[in-house]
């Protein structure tokens, strides 16, 4: 039994963000592909999040305080979807979450809409009250791509898109005519 969760926690550790507990960028991106391999009917989510200003966060409050911000936005995150959705961390402060089998574009706005308000908040700590939003990027199997990096890479031009146009919004991958 020791050993069985020896195993277990070597396991979680592996696969982990060790600051957020999201899935770690090797293994969101496994996981992703295999989902689309095995569900390529349905229409999927795919949903890159850059938090705004992160970097004068850490720099205005220290470090450690950003990471407790960075903590405290992903449990919103997680609070805000089911177990259905997959989360994972890709970089300091960017994430991916991944909604299989949506219904259609009601549904994907609606998740979308759910998310920007989870992230735009202010995290409260001591003697610190520090506002953060969020900037996403969405892109849909199989119309904005086929696999996972085609849907980041989407997601991620969108993501650009709301950070120019202001930041603190959404956007769907859109083509440039």
């Amino acid at each position: 039994d020791a050993q069985k969760q020896e195993l277990e926690a070597l396991e979680y550790k592996a696969t982990r963000d060790p600051l957020t507990g999201v899935y770690n960028k090797e293994v969101i991106i496994k996981k992703i592909d295999k989902y689309i391999l095995g569900n390529s009917q349905g229409m999927h989510m795919f949903m890159f999040v850059d938090f705004d200003n992160y970097k004068s966060i850490n720099d205005k409050y220290g470090h450690l305080k950003g990471d407790k911000a960075l903590v405290f936005m992903i449990n919103r995150i997680k609070n805000t979807f089911t177990e259905g959705e997959m989360i994972g961390r890709i970089g300091g402060d960017e994430f991916i979450i991944f909604a299989g089998n949506i219904s259609g574009m009601d549904e994907a706005e609606k998740k979308a809409r759910l998310l920007k308000e989870a992230l735009d908040t202010t995290y409260s700590s001591e003697a610190s009250v520090i506002p953060i939003s969020g900037s996403i990027g969405i892109s849909i199997y199989p119309k904005d791509g086929l696999n996972c990096e085609q849907l980041m890479e989407r997601a991620d031009a969108a993501m650009y898109n709301v950070k120019r146009q202001g930041k603190n919004n959404y956007q769907f991958y859109s083509p440039v005519s």
